[in-house]
């Protein structure tokens, strides 16, 4: 049957070099320089993946790096997974890395440190008013 490999065709196929595993530190993803990239997915999902990014995941960390390098990143990701772990919606991460990432620029603070913070502010402002008032 014309179109069926035999044994003497199928010694003859060439080993490609397409990396099959799932595994996100494989040789090829760290050498098409995404090694920068992949730890900033680290961050922002807060762990390990298994799983290689999408070509346009990859395409939004890599702008996102370009904006700020990796180490400029981490504060902003401890504070995101401060929103997070305080009953927060977590974010996706083309639009987090857009837009959303400005309001963690400064700490997170959840409602009860907002509020012990503004009894504080509100407190220093009345002592400050009653020393004026003294003099």
């Amino acid at each position: 049957v014309k179109g069926t490999p035999n044994a003497q065709q199928m010694g003859y196929q060439k080993h490609t070099k397409r990396d099959t595993t799932n595994n996100v530190y494989s040789y090829n993803n760290e050498e098409r320089g995404n090694k920068d990239a992949l730890r900033l997915l680290e961050l922002f999902l807060g762990k390990e993946t298994a799983h290689k990014p999408t070509n346009h995941e990859l395409k939004t960390l890599h702008s996102a790096l370009e904006h700020r390098d990796l180490e400029s990143w981490k504060p902003f990701m401890e504070n995101y997974h401060k929103y997070i772990r305080d009953g927060g919606n977590a974010k996706l991460m083309k639009f987090f890395f857009q837009e959303d990432f400005r309001q963690f620029e400064t700490a997170y603070e959840d409602v009860f440190a907002r509020a012990a913070r503004r009894v504080r502010e509100k407190r220093q402002r009345g002592k400050g008013k009653k020393t004026k008032a003294k003099e």
